[in-house]
């Protein structure tokens, strides 16, 4: 996918949340989060804060500095619900503008990343995934039952999959390590777009494959799990937002399904 899909999808849910934050109620702004100790100020102001840690990464990246930058003298205590949406917009002219006109070689410039340094192109879609991730965050503390856009959802889950899961896996963040489990993740409705992962002591691996009919099951041949969910609830799956046997079909090695969540990363 390109730079230029994932900041328009960034444009479009960063001002339809910024909207949902400018209008909070102040007990709805002091309700606590589903990412706790967080209450919904706090997850708020950090996706604010963390748009401006990503800029400055990405500002001195093009520069050629990868080394971490200060932490910025960001704080919002006290703030209201306008002023935080207002900073979110902010942050998201900044974000757009420092694309404006890079050529392919400066969105391949590497940029200080905590989990590995990374691209300016992957920041693009890293962005959107926190705001994607973390608005629906920030509407299921409300009590919203919110649904994980889907065309979000096809946007990220290459870049999800394929780049920051295993990066999340290597940092030590599961519950147990993985043995050599295979799940074979698939989009409900395009089956043929799917993911092998398999998940070793020391790494995880990220396969993409092209499944046919009759494929649903290889990874139950072999001793692994298959999972079909829609493109949304895959996404949610893949990043601690959702159980799997409320979201998903499953085919396969029924010992695997408690597995997965004892294994695979949650950011």
């Amino acid at each position: 996918m390109t730079v230029e899909a994932h900041l328009a999808a960034l444009r479009r849910r960063s001002d339809q949340l910024a909207h949902d934050v400018a209008g909070l109620t102040p007990t709805e702004w002091t309700r606590e989060s589903n990412c706790p100790p967080w209450l919904v100020q706090d997850l708020a102001a950090h996706i604010v804060t963390s748009g401006r840690g990503f800029i400055r990464s990405i500002e001195r990246g093009l520069a050629g500095v990868v080394d971490p930058p200060s932490r910025g003298a960001d704080d919002f205590s006290g703030a209201d619900p306008p002023t935080v949406a207002s900073a979110l917009n902010g942050v998201t002219d900044r974000f757009e503008a420092l694309y404006d006109g890079l050529t392919e070689a400066q969105l391949e410039t590497v940029c200080w990343h905590r989990r590995g340094n990374r691209s300016v192109r992957w920041y693009a879609a890293h962005r959107l995934a926190e705001v994607a991730f973390h608005g629906w965050d920030l509407e299921t503390s409300l009590g919203r039952s919110p649904h994980f856009d889907s065309a979000i959802a096809r946007l990220l889950l290459p870049t999800l999959l394929e780049s920051n899961v295993p990066r999340t896996y290597a940092a030590g963040l599961t519950a147990e390590r993985g043995q050599g489990e295979r799940f074979l993740l698939r989009v409900a409705d395009e089956p043929s777009r799917a993911w092998l992962i398999t998940i070793n002591p020391d790494v995880l691996e990220t396969t993409p494959i092209v499944t046919t009919e009759g494929d649903g099951n290889v990874p139950a041949r072999g001793g692994g799990l298959a999972i079909t969910a829609s493109a949304g609830d895959l996404a949610l799956l893949v990043y601690g937002r959702a159980d799997l046997r409320s979201v998903a079909d499953l085919d396969g090695d029924a010992a695997l399904v408690d597995r997965f969540a004892q294994v695979f990363p949650r950011p």
